[in-house]
């Protein structure tokens, strides 16, 4: 590969669509010959423009650009997440267009412009500078500058992430509206940060439902988060302020606390929650056919799926923030920034959100090693081992313990015809 003037031009911002309509028109094939890197000129676009124009009609020229990967496996959506210029978020908002499948595919190290974007953002909120700048935020028109591009990227790529795990068709009026923005971001598993944004700007959101019928109680009850944690945050906060969504079922007739038990919740975690909120729901079939109590205790089940999800939502690039540029800078030691439980100790230590529940990590890692040998050890292992997630088996019983012990009734239950054979394999 080699670079031709197409790409020269196009490392400047302010490259007018007259400049580079004169560079193609002699020879359009250039818009298909990449750098030894593997970038096309569309790839440079989208790192360096700052013309939506620009970036569109290389699109119109050669869409086939769209999905072109890198050296690195780069897509131009990856470049765009990882980029920032004035108009970054309206790049991304067009490339989306043109490519919505792009929000969730994978470069060499398995990033998702979307964990790109994710690692961004809690880097930056994470830091004194962006903390202060989302602590003022009372409406969409207190953003600014970086915030406010991070915040476009984040409903954008959130929405094209949903749509696409819900198998729905994504519309411009649909991404670029707030409508079932809160749908979004707890279905794409945003962070906590960002999900709390959400509900404090688009509060009445609680009460709506999704073209699935889900109220987002059912959705966060459904979604693996990066921690058991956040789970447990998160699901007291929308319980709140809409404590009725405990009793709401969605097109297919399945309540919360399904969703909750189907997804790998533990009792503490979740599911005692939504439980206490909707105890009848303990009694209702899901519509596999199972009662909640039954799904709880099937012993086939194991949250090996949900430890995939959880490892895919936490594989967002090292970030940092350099507040002499006013930039999120990143770092490329790591592409698994929550691997490691003394980068998300910092944050909860300095994310007052997330301060209540610093205690309970604190006196859970001093209990689990006594001698400072065994402590230092400790300190390299993922948080979900201090949380006791790799032992699914207890996490089952203590959760069908107690359905059992608050809803003795739930022992009389009989299955439907046909749920053993459609959902509950291995129980008898």
């Amino acid at each position: 590969g080699y670079l031709t003037p197409l790409h020269v031009a196009l490392r400047y911002d302010r490259t007018s669509i007259e400049t580079v309509q004169l560079l193609v028109s002699p020879y359009p094939p250039c818009l298909g010959i990449s750098s030894k890197n593997g970038y096309l000129p569309l790839h440079v676009a989208a790192r360096f423009s700052s013309s939506v124009e620009v970036l569109s009609y290389l699109l119109a020229a050669y869409p086939a650009g769209i999905s072109a990967r890198a050296r690195n496996l780069d897509t131009p959506l990856h470049i765009a997440a990882r980029s920032d210029n004035a108009h970054s978020d309206e790049i991304v908002l067009t490339l989306i267009d043109w490519g919505a499948s792009e929000a969730t595919s994978r470069n060499r190290i398995g990033e998702t412009p979307f964990s790109i974007v994710c690692g961004i953002w809690d880097a930056f909120v994470s830091s004194p500078f962006g903390q202060v700048q989302v602590q003022r935020v009372r409406s969409e028109s207190d953003m600014v500058g970086l915030l406010k591009r991070l915040w476009n990227k984040m409903r954008f790529l959130a929405k094209a992430r949903y749509y696409a795990i819900n198998n729905l068709v994504l519309s411009h009026a649909t991404l670029v509206s707030n409508n079932s923005l809160l749908h979004a971001a707890l279905g794409a598993s945003c962070p906590k940060s960002f999900i709390d944004l959400v509900l404090d700007l688009h509060c009445c959101q609680v009460y709506e439902s999704d073209r699935t019928g889900r109220v987002p109680l059912a959705i966060a009850a459904a979604t693996v988060f990066r921690d058991n944690i956040e789970d447990r945050c998160i699901i007291d906060k929308i319980l709140a302020r809409n404590p009725g969504a405990a009793s709401i079922r969605d097109n297919h007739d399945n309540y919360p606390l399904h969703f909750a038990i189907n997804s790998g919740k533990t009792w503490d975690y979740g599911v005692k929650t939504i439980f206490d909120a909707f105890p009848p729901a303990i009694n209702i079939e899901s519509a596999l056919g199972l009662p909640a109590l039954i799904g709880a205790a099937a012993a086939g089940r194991d949250r090996d799926h949900a430890s995939t999800i959880r490892h895919e939502n936490s594989g967002t690039s090292v970030q940092c923030f350099d507040p002499r540029r006013g930039k999120v800078v990143p770092r490329n030691n790591s592409f698994d920034e929550y691997a490691h439980l003394p980068w998300i100790r910092g944050i909860f230590l300095h994310n007052p959100a997330l301060k209540c529940w610093h205690d309970d990590i604190d006196s859970d890692s001093s209990n689990s090693s006594d001698s400072s040998d065994t402590q230092a050890s400790s300190s390299k292992v993922p948080l979900e081992s201090h949380e006791g997630r790799d032992d699914c088996a207890l996490d089952k019983i203590d959760t069908t313990y107690n359905l059992v012990r608050l809803s003795p009734s739930a022992l009389r239950r009989k299955l439907s015809s046909g749920a053993l054979n459609s959902g509950g394999s291995g129980v008898e």
